[in-house]
């Protein structure tokens, strides 16, 4: 009885502190049920809320006997009473893509990159940073936190860019640039960016684009709609030539539509010149055209219809001088834009005669030529021109030999040329329509070329006989 009556007071205790537990671990495993069932990346993190929702519930109803407190420890760590140690909870019970190593990025990037607040571009940026990790493949994007501003995926070993890059689950209204540069990259699927619709930079440097035949996706940067800075510097392949894969990249730029470019970057991609001069008029909000460090050797463009157009870079091409269609061009896009400026340093420029026009632009024009004062004569006639700054030339000289008489003199040898067959054709007819006189003519005076013939033999014979008679002169 005693024992009876010592166990029984205890007994309802005891059933609630096991039905709480009970009812704890039935909602855990419910909750983990659901995170396993739906099993997709932004359906986890509702369960990994749901799940510590209900916990701290369950916490809060059961404080009489502390069973969910003692079955928390017993199977995943509980937070604390306050709401700080609620958020600290998360990498507890997220799963691996969740969870974040000593580099503060996801598991799966394997701790080869830097995940956290940083300065970039002047601002503080969450950023992401993957440079020189050796990633051979780009699926651990698909672990790419949701809220990152800057992707710096550089100096991997990439040659293609498959279709949703960065997964299917989130769109990433947080990230701004993308910086892909040095990979390797040879093609990029017309999928490849898609949910990264928010992106302001998207930087492709240093890459072996192959952009022709078959691996060309005209429709590659069409879900980049708020894209205003492409960079693509030394961007495609050495094995084909420039005219080609700038005929498909002026494709892309029409299918694609980038209505707010603003910048674009194409220096260092061996450019000769282009086959369509309107290239560039898809891109209406162009405002900054970076085409140095190329091989042209004029501005064959039409930059006229770039209505917002305010910097042109040419620097380090093969320009010799600029003719008056060039310069004029210029003086245009300045009449219609007083800040519009052009950059030439470093090209090879050639001062004779013909680059007068050019230099006489440079000291009347209201075009801003920035640091014109340092262009310099690669060479020039007289030689004494070479490496003289262009701003300073005094003597500026051609070949004496001018191309206009050499010109009039081939053109009187053939005048006289054709005078003489024209009378050697005439003195053949004549000749060919008199041949019967002729022959009579020669017929009837033939004796008395015979006679004077005979007179001559005679006269010549009596002259040595003569000669032969002579005595020889003997003296005494």
């Amino acid at each position: 009885m005693r024992l009876g009556l010592a166990v029984s007071p205890l007994t309802p205790g005891v059933r609630t502190q096991e039905w709480s537990t009970m009812k704890g671990l039935v909602i855990l495993v419910l909750c983990l049920m659901i995170d396993g069932g739906l099993g997709g990346f932004s359906k986890a993190r509702t369960s990994k809320s749901y799940l510590k929702n209900h916990l701290l519930t369950s916490k809060g109803e059961g404080r009489g006997t502390n069973s969910i407190t003692h079955a928390s420890h017993s199977s995943i760590p509980l937070p604390g009473n306050d709401e700080e140690d609620v958020d600290d909870d998360d990498d507890y019970i997220d799963d691996d893509i969740y969870k974040v190593d000593s580099t503060g990025c996801p598991v799966p990037f394997g701790g080869r990159c830097r995940c956290a607040m940083a300065m970039y571009q002047k601002a503080e940026k969450y950023v992401v940073n993957c440079t020189n990790t050796g990633f051979t493949n780009v699926s651990v994007l698909n672990a790419l936190p949701d809220n990152t501003e800057v992707l710096i995926f550089t100096g991997n070993f990439l040659d293609i860019l498959p279709p949703n890059l960065f997964g299917t689950e989130w769109n990433f209204e947080d990230m701004e640039t993308i910086d892909m540069s040095n990979n390797g990259i040879k093609e990029i699927d017309g999928q490849a960016f898609h949910r990264v619709s928010f992106v302001k930079t998207l930087i492709l440097n240093h890459n072996s684009l192959y952009i022709v035949d078959s691996k060309h996706h005209p429709r590659v940067f069409s879900n980049l709609i708020s894209l205003e800075s492409l960079h693509l510097t030394n961007a495609f392949t050495e094995n084909v030539d420039s005219d080609w894969y700038m005929s498909s990249l002026e494709i892309i730029f029409k299918t694609s539509m980038l209505t707010r470019l603003k910048k674009l970057h194409l220096e260092q991609n061996e450019l000769r010149g282009v086959r369509d001069p309107k290239i560039f008029c898809t891109l209406p909000s162009l405002e900054h055209l970076y085409l140095g460090s190329n091989r042209l050797t004029d501005i064959d463009l039409d930059l006229l219809c770039l209505q917002r157009l305010a910097y042109v870079d040419l620097e380090y091409n093969s320009i010799l001088r600029l003719d008056s269609n060039a310069t004029a061009l210029l003086d245009k896009l300045t009449a219609r834009n007083a800040n519009f400026a052009v950059k030439l340093v470093g090209n090879p420029f050639f001062c004779d005669c013909k680059i007068k026009p050019f230099y006489r632009w440079l000291l009347m024009t209201e075009t801003r030529a920035l640091y014109h004062e340092s262009y310099r004569c690669f060479d020039g006639k007289p030689a004494s021109n070479r490496d003289v700054p262009v701003m300073q030339l005094k003597h500026m000289e051609c070949d004496r030999a001018s191309p206009a008489p050499v010109a009039r003199t081939s053109s009187a040898s053939l005048v006289l040329g054709v005078l003489v067959f024209a009378m050697c054709v005439l003195l053949s007819v004549v000749i060919y329509m008199q041949r019967h006189r002729l022959v009579r003519r020669a017929k009837s005076i033939q004796p008395q070329l015979q006679t004077a013939i005979q007179n001559v033999k005679r006269a010549r014979q009596y002259t040595n006989i003569e000669r032969d008679e002579e005595a020889p002169e003997v003296s005494v």
